[in-house]
């Protein structure tokens, strides 16, 4: 399957994300760029494109769409990775928000699908 997802999404930044700091900053995201691959996102820093900061692999991701409210952004998503880690990222636009929520789901549907455990036999 080609779920040819890529671009530019903000990422809320992990730490103190109370009140205050949302009072008191604009500061609360960074841009990334991203690369859906069929095993995972690929993340890149803007000014390394050469080699990814990160692999956040699609074995065991969740995808959901949050409120602007919630998220503090528009077209905001979270990405829930093996029910351990959180990420709270937000799409520049629409269009971009929905090709990456159709993607990801395309996706993670397919690698479901698949069957875990098989067996080469010579």
């Amino acid at each position: 399957m080609n779920c040819a997802a890529q671009g530019y999404l903000f990422k809320k930044k992990a730490g103190f994300t109370g009140y205050w700091r949302n009072l008191f900053s604009d500061d609360n995201w960074e841009s990334n760029f991203y690369v859906l691959t069929n095993v995972g996102i690929l993340v890149f820093e803007e000014e390394n494109f050469s080699n990814p900061t990160r692999l956040i692999p699609l074995g065991k991701l969740k995808v959901a769409p949050v409120s602007q409210k919630q998220a503090g952004k528009p077209f905001g998503f979270r990405l829930t990775i093996d029910d351990e880690e959180e990420l709270l990222v937000s799409a520049p636009d629409r269009s971009q928000f929905d090709m990456w929520m159709t993607s990801l789901r395309k996706l993670i549907q397919e690698l479901k699908s698949r069957p875990q455990n098989f067996k080469i036999e010579k």
